[in-house]
């Protein structure tokens, strides 16, 4: 790509070369005559020099497009469309004199790229796309209204510079050697990061505070800032400005109904007659009738997809008593019924009195073997010998 590197374009004229010093004379005279035809030319048409004009202005506001779109997919991390446009961007500024812009599209095409050390962006093929990034942003951190930023982008390239070269067992050592030799290194970030390559940690503390999505978050605000005193949106207003129009809509929409009209294949109908079938193809310039409807029947209702909620309400009291008087009338039918209380006999009383003489107290199970209670249990023997106790019966 012709933005990866800054080589000055030379242009070379042609020169025409002298035949033999005898043709001198008539060299004069050729120029003698040249000068006459020249000045017999027409000259050039007003229509002529105003469409050079428009084109210079038409080319400047697509370059402004294009610029604005690189930005876009720079943020949006699509680096396929990113790529598609920077090609398109550079054969449209081709001709034009390098500006501002054109130096950020070139520092966004190598922060993009900073992970891929397979990517060259230099004529050294050991200048990683983030070495090479550092090398711009020191023509263009000017253009930053924040010096902060531009301190912290800086530093943040030089981090990532050796971290990526860390991570993908690269020579860390001569990054260091590269930024002494051709940028303005800082004495205390070179000692620091001397220490980190020294130890080999990929993940010290030092290189994670300075990431490479921190490089790229910091990126994006520069280019927030730097649209918003540079605007490039010129072209992008006046197209959805036009949109806008309604006879806009109606073209768009009839440009995409005549697209989807070539893509589908022409339908054959069959007519059915009721004394003798037949199947015909209906002619192409004949209206179409759709088989199904593209109608939608059941439209999707945001609010049928809500998740259910539970409402606690407050009732008064005449609301509660009510509900209270319905819930004692309801029927207890299906209940459980408690069976009737059965009376002890005096023949009972004096099994027990003989059982306990003989197992004593708490033994109820084995008198319950001895005689004979009926439906009686343990418990029951119990309760019925506490209320002979205290009658003083035994």
């Amino acid at each position: 790509m012709d933005l990866v590197q800054n080589t000055e374009q030379t242009v070379i004229y042609p020169s025409a070369g002298n035949n033999n010093d005898n043709n001198m004379t008539d060299v004069d005279d050729k120029e003698n005559d040249l000068d006459d035809s020249s000045s017999a030319q027409p000259e050039p048409r007003e229509d002529d020099v105003r469409f050079s004009r428009v084109s210079a202005v038409v080319t400047h506001w697509v370059s402004d497009f294009l610029f604005l779109s690189l930005c876009r997919n720079f943020k949006n991390r699509n680096l396929e469309e990113f790529n598609n446009k920077l090609g398109t961007f550079e054969d449209v500024v081709k001709n034009m004199p390098q500006n501002e812009k054109v130096l950020v599209c070139a520092f966004l095409a190598r922060v993009i790229h900073g992970q891929h050390l397979d990517v060259n962006f230099e004529n050294d093929k050991n200048v990683s796309p983030l070495m090479s990034a550092a090398k711009i942003w020191s023509e263009l951190k000017e253009t930053a209204d924040d010096e902060s930023l531009a301190e912290n982008l800086s530093i943040l390239l030089f981090v990532q510079s050796v971290a990526v070269c860390m991570e993908k067992g690269t020579s860390a050592s001569c990054v260091l050697q590269w930024f002494e030799d051709n940028l303005d290194f800082p004495s205390a970030l070179r000692v620091k990061l001397r220490t980190v390559v020294e130890s080999k940690d990929v993940y010290h503390p030092f290189i994670t505070s300075f990431s490479y999505n921190r490089l790229l978050e910091t990126t994006d605000t520069f280019v927030d800032a730097f649209l918003k005193s540079n605007p490039s949106d010129y072209l992008f207003k006046a197209g959805a400005k036009a949109l806008q129009s309604p006879g806009s809509k109606e073209t768009l929409k009839d440009t995409i109904s005549e697209d989807e009209d070539d893509q589908t294949p022409e339908p054959c109908t069959v007519k059915v007659n009721k004394n003798k079938k037949k199947s015909s193809c209906v002619s192409p310039n004949k209206s179409k009738r759709r088989l199904l409807s593209t109608k939608m029947c059941d439209l999707w209702i945001p609010e049928s997809c809500k998740r259910p909620t539970v409402v606690l309400t407050r009732i008064s009291k005449k609301e509660r008593s009510s509900a209270l008087d319905e819930f004692n009338d309801m029927d207890t039918t299906a209940l459980k019924k408690r069976k009737p209380r059965t009376k002890w006999t005096w023949e009972e009383d004096r099994q027990l009195t003989v059982g306990v003489q003989r197992h004593g107290l708490g033994h109820w199970s084995r008198i319950l073997h001895d005689f004979d209670f009926g439906s009686r249990t343990g418990v029951m023997l119990k309760d019925r010998w506490r209320t002979l106790s205290k009658s003083h019966v035994v």
